[in-house]
């Protein structure tokens, strides 16, 4: 964060969207993962919200886009039981498997 404002990485622009879009995840369901006991979890909304921020201009740094444009292409719904969200969403296709999906 800079001024209190989220920032893109930029050590991340050189991988795939998959990637990075995957390394985001990882780290915030480390730190949800860590944080799991605590009284106040409902409080890393506001994390969840600064760390996708950050993804969304890391990813439009990559493809020298704006934000509003990345929402657009990787913008996804999806229905869970406990009702629908909407999402960014990273499909690879790959020959003869399944594609690769992260959320």
């Amino acid at each position: 964060m800079r001024s209190g404002k989220p920032i893109h990485l930029t050590q991340r622009v050189k991988d795939d969207a998959y990637s990075i879009v995957s390394q985001y995840q990882a780290e915030y369901q480390g730190v949800a993962q860590y944080y799991c006991m605590a009284y106040n979890l409902h409080s890393l909304g506001t994390l969840k919200r600064v760390m996708e921020l950050s993804l969304v201009k890391t990813l439009a740094k990559k493809f020298k886009t704006t934000c509003q444009k990345i929402y657009r292409r990787y913008r996804a719904t999806i229905d869970t039981k406990d009702g629908t969200y909407k999402v960014l969403q990273v499909t690879v296709e790959r020959d003869s498997h399944k594609p690769l999906v992260t959320i």
